[in-house]
């Protein structure tokens, strides 16, 4: 019977962490060993963990300083003695089916990697997002990775989230990179999709996302740690493509436009939330980001972004503190009508 590893990375987990290794270990699929790699944590999470290894075998908690989550899955894929590998972040849920059908899927449409589809849920467990259905319940080539799926990865239609896959072993000879602290799932992502042969979407369901105010992306302290690790994951993007000659205008477009919405929407909550906004946007406006503006067409990306933009470009600072109080003033009148 094939084994499956799953790596899971562990930082300050303590509040979710029992839920989601309960979800693991009542898989319906069995020959599993789950890689807990705790990642520094300073509150309870290892006592979990290591309670949890003292009652199953399959278990297996690897400890270490904090050297962040790419170091963690790094470490999780070396240790990793199955045939097949899934990731999951320790805040999340896998359906009790999710190896079973994962499993299922890859050896019936004999694939390297397979994906299932995901739903976000609040602390309230109300659904906030249902994922997408891009290209799903299909087996896609070589060519068809090429030419279909790593533009639509690119746009940002199909989420880089490495907890969908699974992926053959002998597939994964790529790596996550670790001077990213953010979106270094999409390099992963990018990278393996150009070193595998084939790929099925399943539009199952299969993983819950706990949407956490307090994550990497959502805490207001690390916006401006966002911004620059969109403009680095976009330079080891365009590196990536222009090795495998795909870095065509259609691909920078695509690759860019994802990337300035998320710019500019890490700016405007920085605004919201943070302080100094302004002379962020002062320090902010370097090679890379001019570059960003001048090879993009600006009119595929909503008016509101596309104003904050310009006036970072152009260095209207008066202006531009002036479209964040009625920005704000709008944002606060949406809220108050929800």
């Amino acid at each position: 019977m094939d084994k499956i590893s799953i790596i899971i990375p562990v930082f300050n987990g303590e509040e979710y962490l029992t839920r989601c290794i309960k979800a693991l270990l009542n898989q319906t699929y069995k020959n599993n060993e789950y890689i807990f790699i705790n990642d520094g944590s300073t509150d309870n999470s290892l006592k979990i963990l290591r309670d949890y290894e003292k009652k199953d075998d399959r278990i297996i908690v690897i400890d270490k300083e904090n050297t962040g989550v790419s170091d963690s899955r790094n470490i999780g894929i070396k240790k990793a003695s199955g045939d097949y590998i899934c990731f999951c972040d320790a805040d999340d849920i896998y359906a009790e089916n999710y190896l079973e059908v994962m499993f299922n899927l890859i050896k019936e449409n004999n694939v390297d990697a397979v994906r299932c589809n995901f739903k976000v849920i609040d602390k309230n467990g109300k659904i906030i997002d249902r994922g997408n259905d891009v290209l799903t319940n299909k087996k896609l080539s070589k060519e068809d990775i090429v030419n279909k799926m790593i533009p639509e990865c690119l746009s940002g239609k199909i989420p880089c989230f490495t907890y969908l896959l699974m992926i053959k072993k002998d597939c994964l000879n790529v790596s996550f990179p670790l001077d990213v602290a953010m979106m270094e799932d999409v390099v992963f992502y990018i990278k393996l999709l150009l070193n595998i042969d084939s790929f099925y979407i399943t539009g199952d369901t299969l993983y819950t996302i706990m949407f956490n105010e307090n994550g990497a992306t959502n805490n207001v302290k690390n916006y401006k740690r966002n911004i620059n690790n969109v403009i680095l994951v976009n330079k080891y993007i365009r590196d990536i493509l222009k090795e495998a000659n795909l870095l065509t205008d259609e691909n920078i477009e695509k690759l860019n436009v994802n990337h300035l919405n998320a710019i500019a929407d890490f700016i405007f909550k920085h605004y919201l939330y943070g302080e100094k906004t302004i002379d962020m946007c002062k320090k902010m406006r370097d090679d890379m980001f001019s570059l960003l503006i001048k090879e993009t067409d600006l009119s595929c990306i909503s008016m509101p972004r596309r104003i904050l933009l310009k006036l970072i470009n152009h260095r209207h600072y008066v202006l531009l503190k002036i479209y964040f109080v009625l920005r704000k003033l709008v944002f606060s009148m949406k809220r108050g009508r929800l």
